[in-house]
């Protein structure tokens, strides 16, 4: 197994030894309240008042049962912003090291999710979890997620245009605003011809998201590609397919 660990904003435990960090996404024990040093809360699902009242808590009684650590595991969509805010305020004024881990393999940390993970001291992603629009990757394996199967010299030019493009700081805006873009309700208004091509193993969009479009919207199409690319290179077989659907299209 292998595991994806980001030290963030580490300042306040900087005297405290990094060399058990790769063991703790393999087996927490976790003892009784009271006794445990390292304590699990859970922050799964839309987060609501609910669940930020929910991580709160657990973690203020991390605190008062002196847990030595507290392993946020998280599987999210995202949520409402108010919750989110009292949930990173919590975590930043925590006395005890946050680890925010976003598990199992499948699992997501989009939208607010995101920002609660960049809040922890230390950020660990399981293999084939997300972090907005992100996902992890091994050694060796493709650099862009949205490219899986594109060729190295296609996905590093990629990965520098998006570096070139932006700064960090607009990359989160953009990303925290795409999160919370929710058109769903407004399909059933276009009027205009459409057709909707999606990859059917789409590294980059999950491929019912395609299929909930083209239903959403009267009388739209929907043309599926037989790639796991969600941005498609030259070389891709798939390309010649996209171009024609498209041309043909147009030429309605």
């Amino acid at each position: 197994m292998s595991i994806l660990v980001i030290v963030m904003n580490f300042k306040k435990y900087k005297h405290r030894s990094l060399a058990w960090l790769p063991l703790f996404s393999f087996a927490l024990l976790l003892a009784a309240p009271g006794r445990a040093d390292v304590w699990l809360i859970d922050v799964k699902g839309t987060i609501g008042p609910a669940s930020a009242d929910h991580m709160v808590r657990g973690l203020a009684a991390a605190q008062q049962n002196a847990a030595e650590l507290v392993v946020l595991r998280i599987d999210t969509p995202g949520g409402l912003d108010l919750s989110m805010r009292e949930m990173i305020k919590a975590i930043l004024a925590a006395q005890v090291p946050v680890v925010g881990y976003v598990a199992p393999s499948g699992a997501r940390a989009a939208s607010a999710g995101t920002y609660l993970l960049y809040a922890t001291q230390i950020a660990a992603m399981a293999p084939g979890t997300n972090l907005g629009t992100a996902t992890t990757i091994q050694l060796g394996a493709p650099a862009v997620p949205q490219m899986p199967d594109a060729p190295a010299e296609s996905q590093q030019w990629f990965s520098d245009l998006q570096r070139k493009t932006t700064s960090a700081e607009n990359a989160a805006a953009i990303l925290e605003a795409h999160g919370d873009v929710d058109i769903r309700d407004l399909l059933g208004k276009v009027t205009v011809p459409t057709l909707v091509i999606h990859s059917r193993h789409d590294a980059g969009v999950p491929f019912d998201q395609g299929q909930e479009l083209a239903v959403g919207i009267p009388g739209a199409r929907f043309a599926v590609l037989d790639t796991n690319n969600h941005i498609l290179p030259a070389t891709d077989p798939a390309w010649d397919r996209c171009s024609r659907l498209i041309e043909e299209f147009l030429a309605e």
